[in-house]
């Protein structure tokens, strides 16, 4: 029972990454299985407790906290063991790695090899700043978060085994996906047959691999940044469309910003 709740983690976990359409963890093709299999497996174990968090959802692995107090989350990879620690503000965690809000609060030390953080586009933890504007303002945290959604970035850090893993994969992708016109963007859009994502690739000097936006452009959606911040850590950063707030120049300026306060959690790059 227990080998079986461990596995049903681990698949929610990687269908989960499925579903926010980045596809890094399986092959494209394994995508319906892997989410299909996950919910079957994970069904039969009802989670009673599940956080909410603002700009995210309702999940049974995300965690809501204001609490600032430090967290050692001591990074391991299942090929080159342990690669670091990253001492992380409670408040910007809001996902880990096998690890189920029903597990109860976050302890000061765990260990991890995936982990999310939010935050806004000025550095304050986003569960504390909707929290603040939600109190302020007399008004509920979903609210709040509508409202603070074009400042907030979130991060899907993990380690690696294969130095520069993102900067390759985005090479393999250019390669294989077919170009459209030179987008207003300042990149040029490219396509993967009949999926509505529309991708983009980071030249020398961006601060990013690859970029995936789900759809044409719009205020209501995200567009998710590869980043390889260093040999054995590397990111998927998330915000609000670039391509509706100022393009190329904008986007390098939030995905630095995010690699700045990634880097600095982990204390190097």
């Amino acid at each position: 029972m227990t080998r079986i709740f461990t596995l049903s983690r681990t698949l929610l976990s990687r269908a989960r990454r499925i579903a926010l359409g980045f596809g890094v963890l399986l092959p494209r093709k394994c995508r319906e299985v892997a989410v299909l299999t996950a919910l079957c497996i994970t069904l039969p174990f009802a989670i009673a407790k599940a956080d909410f968090v603002p700009g995210r959802g309702s999940g049974p692995m995300y965690y809501f906290s204001t609490d600032q107090a430090p967290v050692r989350v001591k990074l391991f990879n299942q090929k080159l063991g342990k690669v670091g620690i990253a001492n992380v503000p409670r408040a910007y965690i809001v996902w880990l790695s096998d690890r189920l809000a029903s597990d109860g609060p976050l302890p000061n030390e765990i260990d991890a090899d995936q982990f999310d953080i939010m935050f806004t586009d000025r550095g304050e933890p986003w569960t504390v700043a909707v929290s603040k504007l939600a109190n302020d303002n007399k008004i509920s945290i979903t609210d709040a978060g509508a409202s603070l959604r074009p400042s907030m970035i979130w991060a899907i850090i993990r380690t690696t085994s294969k130095p520069g893993r993102m900067a390759k994969m985005a090479a393999g992708d250019k390669a294989r996906y077919t170009p459209q016109s030179a987008s207003a963007y300042g990149l040029t859009m490219y396509r993967n047959g009949g999926s509505s994502f529309e991708y983009y690739f980071g030249e020398p000097g961006d601060a990013f691999s690859s970029v995936r936006c789900a759809g044409p452009q719009s205020n209501k959606i995200l567009c998710g940044f590869a980043v390889d911040i260093t040999s054995d850590v590397d990111a998927e950063v998330l915000f609000s469309d670039f391509r509706v707030h100022g393009g190329r120049d904008w986007a390098n300026e939030r995905v630095r910003f995010a690699k700045r306060e990634i880097c600095s959690l982990l204390g190097r790059c």
